[in-house]
């Protein structure tokens, strides 16, 4: 794409990661419109980060073929769909668990023993989360300071989930010194014969 004519592709992923990271934790932050603005920023830098990634893949290991180009492929999928999306859920949950705790103990109510009260289980551990069919019947004044404190914890769980990209932009500058003391990065092509 046009990108990667500004940048190499390893410089492409720490530019995507960069702005994934800087538009995870705007969104945490935004409001009305902006939410849309900042979500449509991070959808373009995500977009970069698949196909970059089989490119170089592709480019660095061409006797993998298609068995290496669709391992990554799982492994991104697995990665997103199941670790990702548990995750994710995992931390909403128990930001909703400990602010609505720590708005009892601020106000003396009794919110978290009434609706934080069913028992999940993930691959992170066990934790409490809202029961929504309690919640459901609760006084309206609860369900309206319960959706506050949830809207919150969500965006807090952007904030905490904006250290994904940071994570990989660490990965992508040791691969970027990785090949610059290798000379830099070329695509590795196969010669007729060669095994």
């Amino acid at each position: 794409g046009p990108l990667l004519k500004i940048f190499k592709p390893v410089g492409l992923l720490i530019f995507c990661s960069i702005v994934a990271a800087i538009a995870l934790f705007s969104l945490s932050l935004a409001t009305g419109i902006l939410i849309f603005v900042v979500a449509t920023v991070y959808g373009f830098a995500k977009a970069y980060f698949w196909p970059t990634m089989i490119g170089i893949a592709g480019e660095r290991f061409p006797r993998g073929g298609a068995l290496t180009l669709n391992m990554i492929t799982g492994v991104g999928m697995i990665g997103v769909g199941i670790v990702g999306a548990v995750f994710l859920g995992y931390v909403q949950d128990t930001e909703t668990d400990r602010k609505i705790l720590k708005f009892d103990q601020d106000e003396q109510t009794a919110l978290h023993t009434e609706y934080v009260t069913l028992e999940k289980k993930s691959i992170f551990g066990k934790y409490l989360s809202l029961d929504m069919q309690k919640l459901e019947s609760a006084t309206e004044d609860d369900r309206n300071i319960v959706s506050d404190i949830q809207l919150n914890a969500q965006k807090s769980a952007l904030k905490m989930v904006a250290i994904l990209p940071l994570i990989m932009l660490v990965c992508f500058v040791i691969l970027l010194l990785y090949f610059r003391s290798i000379g830099g990065y070329k695509s590795i092509t196969l010669v007729e014969g060669e095994t």
